[in-house]
């Protein structure tokens, strides 16, 4: 969870093939899914997020059987990071 703006943006092109750009936002976990990362874009430049549970973890949507990645709404984005 340590990662910045240039290995962020790389991972998003590497490993699902979209650089982003405004209005994008990609969302990262940790592997025991107790931090999570939302990297985005607007016209300031690139923007992060960052959220930890000191107990428990997030309950994420899974991606389909194959796929790296999934998309969320963003209702589910606002549950995630509201206090």
């Amino acid at each position: 969870m340590r990662w910045g703006e240039r290995k962020l943006t790389a991972l998003c092109l590497q490993e699902i093939g979209i650089t982003p750009k405004v209005g994008d936002a990609f969302l990262f976990f940790s592997a025991r899914r107790d931090e999570l990362k939302l990297f985005f874009r607007d016209d300031t430049g690139s923007n992060e997020l960052q959220k930890k549970l000191p107990r428990g973890g997030f309950v994420l949507p899974a991606a389909s059987a194959g796929v790296r990645f999934t998309k969320i709404a963003p209702q589910i984005l606002e549950h995630l990071f509201r206090r």
